[in-house]
């Protein structure tokens, strides 16, 4: 896998742990979540970004939706969760 590839995969998984803990935390409903999951799924998971795009829309996200701004830290700081990475298309309408 390259190391684009294996970015975007861990923002994937990333932006997957935020939505499920929105959940769980009752942040967001099941609403909220769906159409979240939609936008990552088609504006994201499904086009082809470089490395400096993939930064751009975690950036334009998290200036839209402020629940994502973690994911501008430092990733090293982050733990990833064990998620399914299928959560976005089994939520997303």
């Amino acid at each position: 896998m390259d190391a684009t590839k294996a970015y975007k995969n861990r923002i994937a998984q990333r932006l997957t742990t935020i939505l499920i803990d929105a959940y769980e935390q009752q942040a967001l409903d099941r609403h909220e979540i769906s159409i979240l999951a939609t936008y990552i799924r088609e504006e994201f998971l499904h086009k082809q970004f470089t490395d400096a795009q993939i930064f751009r829309f975690v950036e334009e996200l998290a200036h839209e939706v402020p629940l994502f701004a973690s994911l501008l830290a430092d990733p090293q700081q982050q733990p990833v969760k064990n998620v399914n990475r299928h959560f976005l298309e089994q939520v997303a309408k």
